[in-house]
């Protein structure tokens, strides 16, 4: 994943072969696996209550307890 520039100024991540392939996300990626869906990559959120992770396929986005 590549660190990339919106043209608007946001910070988003996508793989290198971008506009190509669309995978991109808005939020910081982190190393790791969903225990509940396995997917290999999981992002960093702000929210009021701190930064949490949370899985990063947009068909389990569930929150990642702290360990």
């Amino acid at each position: 994943l590549v660190q990339r520039r919106s043209r608007y100024g946001k910070t988003f991540h996508s793989c290198d072969r971008y506009p190509e392939c669309q995978f991109a996300i808005n939020f910081k990626p982190i190393a790791g696996e969903c225990p509940e869906c396995h997917y290999p990559l999981l992002i960093e959120k702000k929210t009021a209550q701190g930064v949490k992770h949370f899985c990063a396929s947009k068909q389990c986005g569930k929150p990642i307890s702290a360990e």
